[in-house]
C-alpha cells in the first residue's frame, strides 16, 4: 500500500527515504542539465555498485547483493514518496505520471531494474568490449 510517513519514522524508514531522496535529486539534476533523446534519461545512467555505491555504511537491512530483492521492494515503495516530497527542482519530476498525476508504475519498475542491474551490466559489457589486453 501507500506509505504514510509517521510523525517519527523509524531508522529503517529514514535510511531508505534519505537514499531515495538522493537518487531522485540526481535524476532531477540530470533532467535539468541535459537534453535526453528518445527513451534515454538519467535513469539509464545511474547504478548502484556491488559495494552499495561506495557508501561508508550499507543501507539498513541491505548488507549483500543477496538483499537486492528487499532493496528493490523498498525502492519501489520510497522513490515515489521521495519524488513528491523533494523540494529541489520542484518543477521537474524524477518519475513519470499520467495527466491525472497517477504514477506510471511500469516506468518506475524499469527505472529500478536499470538502477539495480541493467545499467551496471551495460557498463560492464561496454567496458569489456573496449578493453585492450
Amino acid at each position: 500500500g501507500l506509505f504514510v510517513p509517521k510523525d517519527k519514522p523509524d531508522k529503517v524508514e529514514r535510511h531508505f527515504m534519505n537514499f531515495c531522496l538522493h537518487i531522485i535529486h540526481g535524476v532531477r539534476v540530470g533532467y535539468s542539465k541535459l537534453s535526453w533523446i528518445d527513451e534515454n534519461s538519467p535513469w539509464k545512467h545511474l547504478c548502484i555498485g556491488s559495494d552499495l555505491d561506495g557508501m561508508i555504511n550499507p543501507i539498513n537491512g541491505i548488507t549483500t547483493v543477496l538483499d537486492y530483492k528487499y532493496l528493490k521492494d523498498e525502492l519501489l515503495k520510497y522513490l515515489p514518496i521521495a519524488d513528491k516530497l523533494l523540494q529541489t527542482y520542484p518543477e521537474i519530476k524524477g518519475l513519470k505520471y499520467d495527466l491525472q498525476g497517477n504514477l506510471d508504475k511500469d516506468f518506475l519498475g524499469k527505472a529500478v531494474d536499470d538502477f539495480l542491474y541493467n545499467n551496471g551490466e551495460r557498463f560492464i559489457v561496454r567496458f569489456l568490449q573496449n578493453w585492450n589486453i
